[in-house]
């Protein structure tokens, strides 16, 4: 399971500058809104770029993390590798599985802000 999860990270980063540049855009777009709301004095709720600009910006930065961390789980090494090397790899791939659902814990948690962003933003 832990080897899906490199090989996914490691497939993710192939895309790392559209993450870069989905992060940027929407932090410069929700730091536009903002200082332009500040600025005429109108409500963020009205916006019509404001939350999906947050809901981008989650996802990017989540993607960006995820690749960032899983893709430096090690591979695994052969049997005939010295007793240190192999348990030096076992307890690095240990550290990874309560990253793991910690990061499932943090997904989770980022599909229900977009729901509720994205709830608030279509019906009002």
């Amino acid at each position: 399971m832990i080897n899906r999860i490199r090989l996914i990270a490691t497939n993710l980063r192939k895309f790392r500058v559209v993450y870069w540049f989905i992060c940027i855009a929407s932090t410069g777009v929700i730091l536009w809104r903002f200082l332009l709301s500040l600025e005429l004095g109108s409500d963020l709720q009205l916006d019509g770029w404001f939350f999906p600009s947050i809901v981008a910006g989650l996802w990017g930065l989540t993607a960006l993390s995820f690749q960032g961390i899983f893709s430096a789980i090690p591979e695994d090494v052969d049997s005939n590798a010295s007793w240190r090397n192999r348990f030096v790899v076992w307890v690095v791939k240990m550290f990874f599985w309560p990253l793991s659902l910690i990061f499932l814990l943090l997904i989770l948690a980022v599909v229900f802000l977009s729901y509720q962003l994205l709830r608030l933003w279509f019906f009002s």
